[in-house]
């Protein structure tokens, strides 16, 4: 695609043989290419380094976010960054996350030595999302609600669940009944057939994936919805995903989060509802037998901040 528009560039991944990498490398190190994707752990590969030394005048990070340890998606390979900016010369640096609160974004900037850089923050409010959260007193009755809920919402969509074995559990329990065609992505899976599912997605052939977080949206364009199996773990992990599916080109994806119990759910709308900021806000469905409420989420910093006044007072 980037070819088509006269953007020479290239990716070197584990995808490629060994002597595909040299080739690129070689390449790159030639000055061939105007654009090279890597992933970070690619930074411990000394011929790479090597081969990255000249012609590198704009370092550009995604997912920024996961070189702070105070991130949801801390990943240490991220921390070696800042050595290859300094082998590099220092260039040119812009660092992109779609969910980084103040705290994370001020270790953005330290970890990679940054010297007053210019920092832009908009809202997650996204006019063509809609969130709810379900609650549902047992195992029995989520799973019936799930399913309900994907036989009236068409389209393509992924379920995410907190571990491997709940992916598992939630697939066979939901797939033998949905008349339509699912699949599980998860880090236990070979990378062949991680691939191979990913592919199906991307093409549209296998409709609902579910999934841990290490399955990402990708180039998916007509996302439908983003259910949240299990909580998550923190408000970054919450709007992270649904944010993603600003992509979508229907007009109103779906982010659902199942709870189990009205205690949950309730804490899970505290954390969403605290925190007002002027960051634009999304309206939010509460929804649970007998009852109807509604909430506003704002910025994430406010947010974490109620959670651990909660705490500290002995609530949580």
């Amino acid at each position: 695609m980037l070819d088509a528009i006269g953007i020479h560039a290239t990716c070197i991944n584990s995808s490629l043989s060994p002597d595909e990498q040299l080739d690129r490398m070689r390449r790159m190190a030639a000055g061939e290419y105007d654009l090279v994707y890597i992933a970070p752990e690619r930074l411990r590969n000394r011929r790479f380094l090597d081969a990255a030394e000249s012609h590198v005048q704009l370092l550009a990070i995604d997912e920024a976010h996961c070189i702070s340890e105070w991130g949801h998606d801390f990943r240490p390979d991220y921390a070696r960054l800042v050595l290859f900016r300094q082998r590099l010369g220092n260039p040119q640096t812009i660092a992109l996350t779609a969910t980084a609160t103040a705290r994370v974004r001020d270790d953005i900037v330290k970890s990679l030595e940054l010297r007053e850089p210019r920092t832009f923050v908009t809202g997650f409010s996204r006019p063509n999302l809609e969130f709810n959260v379900a609650f549902s007193p047992s195992v029995r009755e989520k799973e019936t609600m799930l399913l309900e809920f994907l036989e009236s919402n068409p389209g393509a969509g992924i379920i995410y669940a907190s571990t491997r074995k709940r992916c598992e559990e939630v697939a066979e329990n939901i797939g033998a009944k949905l008349k339509r065609r699912l699949g599980v992505y998860h880090a236990g899976l070979m990378p062949v057939e991680r691939r191979q599912i990913q592919k199906l997605f991307m093409s549209g052939e296998l409709p609902i994936i579910v999934a841990t977080n290490a399955f990402g949206m990708g180039s998916t364009t007509d996302l439908r919805f983003v259910v949240h199996y299990n909580i998550p773990g923190s408000l970054g992990s919450l709007h992270k995903k649904p944010v993603a599916a600003r992509r979508a080109r229907f007009p109103l994806p779906v982010a659902v989060q199942l709870c189990r119990s009205l205690r949950a759910g309730v804490l899970h709308r505290e954390r969403l509802s605290a925190g007002r900021s002027r960051a634009a806000s999304v309206r939010v469905p509460l929804f649970a037998p007998g009852r109807s409420d509604r909430a506003d989420v704002a910025g994430s910093e406010g947010a974490d901040r109620f959670v651990d006044q909660r705490r500290g007072r002995g609530h949580l």
